[in-house]
């Protein structure tokens, strides 16, 4: 896993809802679920309390690159919060760089 580059609290889960704005670098999303159980879809249709796949208090998970803007979370019982970090891959990453570098190469002195 790479660099972390973003971070969110989700805190109100009573209805369906996805992390928001994912950070433009970030392939993974690490989960950890806290106070509940949470139910989740990775298809960009809600899932309800008792329906979606099943993540339970303390649990983490690691969403991967292909469906981080289209996941959905709902909170099985009330006060269900989870917090997300955000990672960016090493190849991001040093792509971002030699970018930057070129960039700067290419500006007239």
């Amino acid at each position: 896993m790479g660099k972390g580059c973003g971070f969110r609290a989700l805190v109100d889960m009573a209805q369906a809802c996805g992390f928001g704005p994912v950070p433009s670098a970030a392939v993974h999303a690490l989960v950890t679920v806290m106070e509940g159980n949470v139910r989740y879809r990775y298809d960009g249709i809600d899932p309800t309390p008792t329906t979606g796949y099943l993540l339970e208090d303390g649990q983490e998970f690691l969403f991967g690159p292909d469906n981080l803007n289209k996941l959905r979370f709902i909170e099985c019982s009330p006060g269900v919060h989870m917090d997300v970090l955000f990672f960016e891959s090493e190849e991001c990453r040093a792509n971002a760089k030699a970018a930057a570098t070129a960039q700067t190469a290419e500006k007239p002195a």
